[in-house]
């Protein structure tokens, strides 16, 4: 498809440009999230938070305190649109009796995760270490040259009868027999589109290796712990939640307060301490003892203005996730499409989130308009479970690849005879062309990245380096300003305007100060 289809695009819109079946639905996700991100309209909303403490009949200022989050009124769940409302409820909180209403606990397990597939252990290098796929697996294929891990292109999350019972023994020794299931874990493949012609990615022996530095240990470390882990018991948490009843002559009020306490770590003693995370990422904290019946004293009152948010932007690890729970891609190709897109300047990369660039936003329009059935997610997941079929000799190449190519090489000639050469958006910066002082500078996106060039191109040749400035911030070393610049590899970074008088250098983008 992209053998085709790319010729098209250095045609209608860009020399330089390719398209794929993978790669553009890549850059469509992409793209498509972003365009969700522009039509967000956020919605207002309040949340009233407390800060309660223990009433022991009298000033006690040692007496155990805790924070609750107002929940119901008169037994409906309350949901608070706007300061009038918040203010209202505030004055009402303010004036009420509180005691303990409910105490709930339960023990709930927490089961290790598998062990590594490709796409898990490009995600968790992507959470944990802060890597790109492309780096994960050059690090992983040094590993595996050096026979330390297992073949590290694999969907399977099957491990071998030897090494599940080598890493039993293992647990069993160095951890205690608390640690130890009775029998053996073993994991069922989730991805739909999985060959499982390797079993998962893990450490050839459990010996540590105490020669590993750097990135080369960080990965490591990272595939051995998640293999050890897989065979280990689950943690057991005690989660709570304390009801505290808030009462005045006109209404009753419900808050909630959520605290966990680890009883038993399991597995999670290969990473230490583990925080409790609730639905909505906070931190769940310990709660003090308290009773149902105890009285308690407010001590502060804190409404909260708070905004609906956009669906986040991709990164690594979310954009792999995706692509594999749609079926689309392979392991071998997840780290080569996410470099691609980079490189072809369809989408940057800035603070670890993925934006798609005017040229990404013109290839996918085009793309979508004219070849949308190429692009559905249905059809590339169904292509790839035919390319499997070929493969497993369930299917025939030629009936399969005939279905595809006829209709799509008659579009394509179609579309090369009546579509339009593509106008790439460009972004104005207010100013006039220095050269011919007609035009105005723009900001434009070629083969090598951002450039400014004059609007009556071709008219009017002048173009410059594109520097894009940090503001509200100054270099730390020498007071210069902080712009954005890229690796020769492509890697985007922070970095002192002055180089090389000046070697200030961030891979994150710097905060305002002040």
């Amino acid at each position: 498809m992209g053998y085709k289809l790319s010729p098209l695009l250095w045609k209608k819109i860009r020399r330089g440009l390719s398209a794929g079946r993978v790669q553009s639905v890549t850059v469509r996700l992409i793209v498509e999230r972003e365009k969700e991100i522009e039509k967000f309209v956020p919605i207002e909303y309040w949340e009233v938070e407390t800060l309660l403490q223990k009433f022991l009949g009298g000033e006690m200022p040692d007496a155990p305190k805790f924070l609750a989050k107002l929940a119901k009124k008169n037994g409906q769940k309350l949901e608070i649109r706007n300061q009038t409302e918040a203010d209202g409820i505030v004055a009402d909180l303010q004036k009420a009796g509180y005691e303990i209403f409910n105490i709930e606990k339960k023990e709930v397990k927490r089961n290790p995760y598998p062990p590594f597939t490709t796409s898990m252990m490009q995600q968790a290098a992507s959470n944990r270490l802060g890597w790109s796929s492309k780096k994960t697996m050059q690090v992983a294929q040094g590993l595996y040259e050096e026979g330390l891990i297992t073949y590290h292109r694999t969907d399977s999350t099957n491990l071998a009868e030897e090494a599940v019972m080598g890493c039993r023994d293992y647990i069993g020794s160095n951890f205690g027999s608390e640690y130890l299931p009775e029998g053996p874990r073993f994991y069922k493949t989730k991805s739909r589109s999985a060959q499982e012609a390797h079993e998962a990615i893990r450490p050839t022996e459990l010996e540590k290796k105490d020669f590993l530095a750097g990135d080369a240990k960080k990965l490591y470390d990272l595939i051995w712990n998640r293999f050890v882990a897989c065979q280990m018991n689950p943690a057991i948490v005690e989660s709570t939640v304390v009801t505290t009843q808030a009462v005045n002559e006109n209404n009753i009020y419900l808050l909630e307060t959520r605290g966990a306490i680890e009883k038993f770590n399991g597995w999670r003693v290969l990473y230490g301490q583990v925080e409790e995370i609730d639905e909505e990422g906070d931190k769940i904290e310990r709660l003090p003892e308290v009773n149902i019946g105890d009285e308690l004293k407010l001590l502060e009152l804190k409404p909260m203005q708070k905004f609906t948010l956009p669906p986040p932007r991709f990164n690594e690890a979310s954009l792999i996730k995706t692509l594999e729970e749609l079926g689309i891609g392979r392991p071998s190709t997840y780290a080569p499409t996410i470099s691609t897109i980079q490189e072809r300047n369809y989408v940057e990369k800035q603070n670890k989130a993925f934006f798609p660039t005017p040229l990404g936003v013109a290839v996918n329009d085009f793309l979508m308009e004219y070849f949308a059935d190429v692009l559905d997610f249905q059809f590339t997941a169904k292509m790839e479970d035919n390319l499997d079929a070929i493969a497993g000799g369930t299917l025939k190449r030629v009936p399969v690849l005939a279905e595809f190519y006829y209709p799509f090489i008659k579009k394509l000639e179609g579309v090369d005879r009546v579509a339009q050469r593509v106008a790439v958006q460009t972004e104005a910066t207010g100013e006039s062309c220095p050269k011919c002082q007609q035009g105005s500078v723009v900001i434009r996106v070629g083969r090598f990245g951002k450039f400014l060039s004059c609007s009556r191109f071709p008219e009017c040749d002048w173009r410059a380096p594109f520097v894009q400035k940090v503001e509200g911030f100054k270099c730390p070393k020498c007071g210069g300003d902080v712009v954005y610049k890229k690796t020769k590899k492509g890697k985007g970074f922070y970095g002192c305007v002055n180089y090389p008088k000046c070697d200030f250098a961030s891979w994150r983008k710097p905060a305002k100060q002040g």
